[in-house]
């Protein structure tokens, strides 16, 4: 009826819209007829025909699913901080593998790109990683650096096989704050000035690290919702 169907699909608040490409539309046409026709044994022969690729692609919507749910939970829980309030503390945060493949203080000799390739390969699991290094705000020039990362928890869940070389954050308690942008690669003092004067009163200057959350369309522009921590 129409409350269900409000309920499953129509409301705007739950619903998820996914956009299928269909390359071959009279062949999509032609084993829709199959599948949806009136005609049994054209129906039979195509199921035990394809049934060995049943399995596989039942694995595949399953993958999707969970990366759908991930990034559902993503986003539930950055709308719900940056509706309530710009920072996070977290107790006893998770350790976190990462490797930084962009920055100035990044030596391109020393970037496994195995590690790479498995990170990017498992998003929303893992996350493009940055870090302003300790120096450059030193220096009153904050620079970005740019990776992957994923939380321990996560590379246990995905049983990722994971080189030594990664940089490893054991576990530990932060301050988060939100932000958003357009340039993920470009932070001014100005803005990084509430984090600044937390470590300035609490042990002095170290590297900020964060992560991308993920990223939307506002109008013509692409905005990101980063979080930068730094140690509490």
């Amino acid at each position: 009826d129409a409350e269900q169907l409000w309920d499953t699909t129509m409301d705007f608040e739950h619903r998820t819209l996914i956009q299928i490409t269909i390359e071959d539309s009279a062949a999509a046409d032609q084993t829709f007829s199959v599948l949806m026709g009136d005609k049994v044994p054209p129906r039979k022969k195509f199921i035990e025909e394809n049934e060995p690729n049943i399995e596989k692609l039942n694995k595949e919507i399953d993958i999707l699913n969970k990366k759908l749910n991930r990034y559902m939970t993503i986003k539930s829980y950055v709308d719900d901080t940056v509706s309530k309030n710009k920072t996070k503390v977290f107790e006893d945060f998770y350790g976190q593998y990462i490797v930084y493949t962009f920055g100035d203080d990044v030596s391109q000799d020393s970037i496994n790109y195995k590690d790479v390739k498995i990170l990017s390969d498992n998003m929303p699991y893992t996350y493009t990683a940055i870090k302003i290094p300790k120096e450059s705000i030193l220096n009153n020039k904050p620079s970005v650096t740019i990776g992957y990362g994923i939380l321990d928890i996560n590379r246990e869940l995905l049983q990722l096989d994971l080189s030594e070389s990664m940089t490893y954050i054991g576990r530990h308690s932060l301050i988060q704050y939100m932000f958003e942008k357009e340039d993920v690669t470009s932070f001014t003092m100005e803005e990084l000035k509430p984090l600044i004067d937390y470590m300035v009163n609490h042990g002095g200057i170290e590297d900020i690290t964060g992560r991308i959350y993920f990223s939307y369309q506002d109008k013509n522009k692409v905005v990101y919702s980063v979080g930068l921590a730094i140690n509490k």
